[in-house]
């Protein structure tokens, strides 16, 4: 869909087969930032990566923060992750002693109480069956959490970091399913349409962690119907830091938590729409 805003023209991609176009086989004709006055003053005239339009400074900047092999590497090194290196004040090991404490229950027990009648009960056994006898989930553990890491795939699906990618802009001329699309267009990826697209997804509002059963599509960029973090020359780099830690924090809760709707509640009671902010019951208006 084009519209014009102004005179500035924008195309937003709302097809797995669009953005594949835009983001794989045309990623370096529209791989640049458009010049945003916001953008600029957030960034004191673009100091960060992430808005910074593309040319020159950019690819020198990409440059500097390239690793040998990163394919290989990045997820090795960053699934590693520690949250003790990066914030050391937090005492990572003492937190946790003193959230979760010792496990009261051994693992049979635990067993012969959840079925695996839900997604959480079915997480349940997978953590108990992996860890055993573990007091807490090292961050090394997660990798043969499958049902875990498609719980993530479907939250990223349902609910993305954005609805719609960080806009790009054309650099160069070409064409896009027979129309021809100009230098200096505004590409907005609309990911929340295609990851709720009913010719891509079956039953695409409900949360079915299934659908990636035996499944190879993944949100690292090459899938362009699961697009949380983006593709190509402007992906987010922290895919795997941010993925890492969910996975480590939602692994944590369900293993040391039995989770369940206070007495009385029922699940159509649960209010779970979305909004920027909730306006707090103490709040004071002031004319």
């Amino acid at each position: 869909m084009l519209l014009h805003l102004g005179d500035v023209p924008v195309l937003v991609i709302s097809s797995t087969e669009a953005a594949k176009v835009v983001l794989k086989i045309h990623d370096l004709n529209s791989c640049s930032r458009p010049s945003l006055l916001g953008a600029r003053r957030l960034t004191y005239n673009y100091k960060d990566l992430a808005f910074l339009p593309y040319g020159q400074l950019s690819r020198a900047l990409i440059l500097l923060m390239k690793i040998p092999n990163l394919d290989l590497v990045a997820e090795a090194t960053i699934g590693g992750f520690c949250v003790v290196k990066y914030f050391p004040y937090v005492e990572w090991s003492r937190l946790n002693s003193y959230l979760y404490g010792p496990r009261k229950t051994t693992t049979g027990r635990n067993h012969n109480e959840y079925r695996p009648s839900s997604e959480e009960a079915r997480h349940k056994m997978e953590l108990e069956l992996a860890l055993e006898t573990k007091e807490k989930l090292p961050t090394s553990d997660t990798d043969q959490l499958q049902y875990l890491k498609m719980i993530v795939k479907e939250t990223l699906r349902l609910h993305p970091p954005a609805p719609m990618l960080l806009p790009r802009q054309t650099i160069s001329h070409f064409k896009l399913n027979g129309f021809d699309i100009q230098p200096k267009t505004i590409l907005q990826v609309n990911a929340w349409a295609i990851r709720r697209d009913p010719d891509t997804w079956k039953d695409p509002e409900e949360f079915i962690p299934e659908r990636f059963m035996d499944s190879t599509i993944d949100f690292k960029g090459l899938h362009f119907e699961l697009l949380p973090f983006g593709s190509g020359r402007q992906a987010c780099p922290a895919i795997y830091m941010g993925t890492t830690t969910v996975e480590l924090g939602l692994a944590n809760l369900f293993y040391h938590f039995d989770w369940k709707l206070p007495d009385g509640t029922k699940e159509q009671d649960i209010n779970m729409e979305e909004v920027l902010f909730n306006r707090s019951k103490l709040a004071i208006d002031y004319d």
